[in-house]
């Protein structure tokens, strides 16, 4: 009985061991124990990790360049406002509503270029004219005048249809008077044709790009001429000067 005792115990020790959590072999030498990574040097900054990324990348296009277009691919613009005109001259004066409708293109591959527009123009205006035979020595008549126009601008293109302008422009007017003067004529007054010729700047494109980056008084920018014009007018049979304050593009 002592030598059955004997075999057992000296049999089942080893197994007890090799049973317990954690424990290595009972025979050999223990495992190398694994050494840490070693620390980042001092001071050098820590790499953050990367989101990971979900689906195909994103594609991402530069905006394309005016130098990289071609001689004539500048985008045709158009113009169309409307506003009031006054003007003067000697014993002469007029005031109403002048309007602009036309296209313009430009030409060139830097930032300002040249231009031609062509377009039509129409005003409704009262001509005063000095008369002995009124009460308090003048009489106002109205006028129309309708008629094609031309421009030659310097424009400084963004990619719109509608940039910023100075220009000069020469419109061939047809008058329509007032149908009195057929009856009672009015000395100095005649005449069915006229040419118009000015000056000018439009600068909408920067009020309108703006307008929502800022507080209200952006805003009461729009309020403002957004277009002025300085020129001289031939009709109804006298010379006039004076300016025209646009609001349009």
């Amino acid at each position: 009985m002592l030598r059955l005792a004997l075999v057992f115990v000296v049999l089942c020790i080893p197994a007890i061991a090799l049973a317990q959590p954690g424990a290595g072999p009972v025979f050999g030498p223990p495992p190398a124990p694994v050494a840490p990574p070693p620390p980042p040097p001092s001071g050098a900054p820590l790499e953050p990790a990367e989101p990971p990324q979900v689906g195909a990348p994103a594609i991402v296009r530069p905006p394309p360049a005016i130098y990289e277009r071609g001689f004539f691919d500048t985008p045709v613009g158009l113009h169309a406002n409307a506003g009031i005109e006054v003007m003067g001259g000697a014993g002469v004066s007029s005031a109403g509503l002048r309007t602009h409708l036309g296209i313009d293109k430009s030409l060139g591959k830097t930032r300002i270029q040249p231009s031609l527009g062509l377009g039509v123009t129409f005003a409704y205006q009262t001509l005063g004219v000095e008369d002995i035979r009124a009460l308090d020595g003048s009489v106002a008549l109205g006028y129309r005048d309708w008629g094609p126009e031309a421009q030659l601008a310097l424009r400084w293109v963004d990619g719109g249809i509608v940039d910023t302008r100075v220009f000069a422009s020469f419109s061939y007017l047809r008058v329509d008077l007032d149908s009195r003067l057929m009856l009672d004529p009015v000395e100095g007054v005649g005449g069915n044709r006229g040419m118009r010729a000015t000056v000018g700047a439009t600068w909408a494109d920067r009020i309108f790009r703006d307008r929502g980056e800022a507080t209200g008084l952006a805003w009461l920018l729009l309020l403002a001429p957004q277009q002025v014009e300085v020129g001289w007018l031939r009709s109804a049979g006298s010379d006039r000067y004076g300016v025209t304050l646009g609001w349009g593009f």
